[in-house]
C-alpha cells in the first residue's frame, strides 16, 4: 500500500507488488492525472498487468476485510477523509452521481487519550551507559537538531490539518492524523 499520493507509477507498481494506493485516486482523475482508476483496467485488459496479479490484489485486501470480522457487525464508515460536508456527491468523480451521507460526526475518542498516553509511558526507552559502553560524553552537551527541536510557537496544533513542520508537532500529519 502506497501513502497519500506516494505512487509514482502505474503498471510498474502494480508489477512490483503494491496492492492499493491511499487514499484511492479521489479528485485526481478529474484532472487527468491518475496511476490507477480507469488506467488499471485498461492495463489488466491489455494486458500489461496479468489478471492473476490484479486476483492476487484484491485477495490480499478483501482477506484482511475477512480476516479483521469487517463483514460482521462491523460499522459502515461514518466519514469521508475527501469533505468535511454531511452530505454530498456519492461518487464525486462521476458525472452524476446520488447523493450520499458521509460524515456523522461521530465522537469515537472515549478514553483513547489515556490508552494513548499509556502507550506511549511503556514505548519509552531508558538508555543506561553501563560500564561506560557507549560513545557517550558526560561533558558534552546535548543538541537537539530538526523540526523537532523547538515548540511551534503558535502551538501544537496551529497548522490547519497538522500540515506543517513547525517545531514539536502534537499530532503527526497526512497518513499519521486524521482530518474531520
Amino acid at each position: 500500500m502506497t501513502d497519500w499520493f506516494a505512487q509514482v507509477t502505474g503498471v510498474a507498481c502494480a508489477l512490483s507488488g503494491n496492492d492499493m494506493a491511499m487514499p484511492g485516486d479521489g479528485a485526481i482523475p478529474l484532472l487527468g492525472f491518475t496511476y490507477w482508476a480507469s488506467d488499471l483496467s485498461r492495463s489488466v485488459l491489455n494486458g500489461s498487468v496479468p489478471l492473476d496479479r490484479l486476483n492476487d490484489m484484491v485477495t490480499r485486501i478483501v482477506a484482511t476485510w475477512y480476516q479483521m470480522g469487517q463483514d460482521k457487525d462491523y460499522p459502515p464508515p461514518n466519514f469521508s477523509a475527501n469533505t468535511a460536508d454531511a452530505s454530498g456527491p456519492c461518487y464525486p468523480a462521476a458525472l452524476v452521481s446520488p447523493t450520499c451521507n458521509h460524515n456523522e460526526y461521530v465522537d469515537v475518542q472515549s478514553d483513547h487519550k489515556t490508552i494513548a498516553r499509556e502507550v506511549a509511558r511503556e514505548g519509552i526507552t531508558l538508555l543506561k551507559n553501563a560500564g561506560n559502553v557507549l560513545p557517550l560524553s558526560t561533558t558534552a552537551s546535548l543538541k537537539v537538531f530538526g523540526s523537532g527541536a523547538q515548540n511551534n510557537p503558535d502551538g501544537p496544533n496551529a497548522c490547519e490539518d497538522r500540515s506543517c513542520n513547525v517545531g514539536v508537532l502534537g499530532m503527526g500529519w497526512g497518513s499519521g492524523e486524521f482530518y474531520c
